[in-house]
């Protein structure tokens, strides 16, 4: 998606390991949110975020092709069973804080500006886009196909491409509704996030 970014300079092998790192942990997601879906079906905003992550796995997987390294060996998930989807949601929520921390904590270890790029923005929807579904489902406040008003605050600035367009309070929002002036809900895209710029795929 987007332009195609160019590879600068060369992976060395701790950078390899932080991106290996990125790749497992959302697979991990990727399988966790599986899992849940095996027990409880398709609902959202499992099945939508699911894909994303399958999305945010291409993406690194992308880094890889480019930079000609081969893929790290993805393990085995001890994926614990939930009784409820809240229970499940809780702890989707805490996968997706997870997730964010562990780019914050070893971004700073990759000097590649294409690599920082996408990886930023994928450390970005875990934390504005995914995060909020997921606890707005543990709040009991989810409703299937709109945004969460985290997402809209998270997302303002960042416009994407969502149907309609609108004029938000602090920002450009796309979509069905506006922030701020408009009428109607703002609506979900099809992989979960609110903003297509903060999907980490623009390459």
């Amino acid at each position: 998606m987007g332009q195609n970014l160019a590879v600068t300079g060369e992976l060395d092998a701790e950078e390899q390991a932080i991106l290996a790192e990125f790749l497992i942990d959302e697979h991990k997601a990727l399988a966790t949110y599986e899992a849940i879906m095996a027990n409880f079906g398709e609902v959202a905003p499992f099945s939508t975020i699911a894909r994303a992550e399958q999305q945010h796995i291409t993406a690194l997987e992308r880094i890889y092709t480019r930079y000609g390294i081969d893929l790290p060996a993805i393990p085995t998930f001890d994926i614990p069973s939930f009784t409820s989807l809240e229970d499940a949601a809780a702890a989707a929520a805490q996968a997706e804080v997870d997730n964010a921390a562990l780019y914050d904590r070893l971004l700073a270890g990759i000097d590649n500006a294409d690599v920082v790029r996408v990886t930023t923005n994928l450390r970005n929807a875990s934390l504005n886009n995914h995060l909020p579904a997921f606890q707005a489902v543990v709040d009991g406040t989810y409703v299937e196909g709109e945004c969460t008003p985290q997402q809209l605050q998270n997302g303002g600035t960042n416009a994407g491409t969502m149907g309609g367009r609108g004029r938000g309070a602090s920002g450009t929002a796309q979509g069905r509704a506006v922030v701020g002036r408009g009428m109607g809900t703002p609506l979900r895209q099809a992989d979960g996030t609110c903003t297509g710029s903060q999907l980490g795929l623009t390459e």
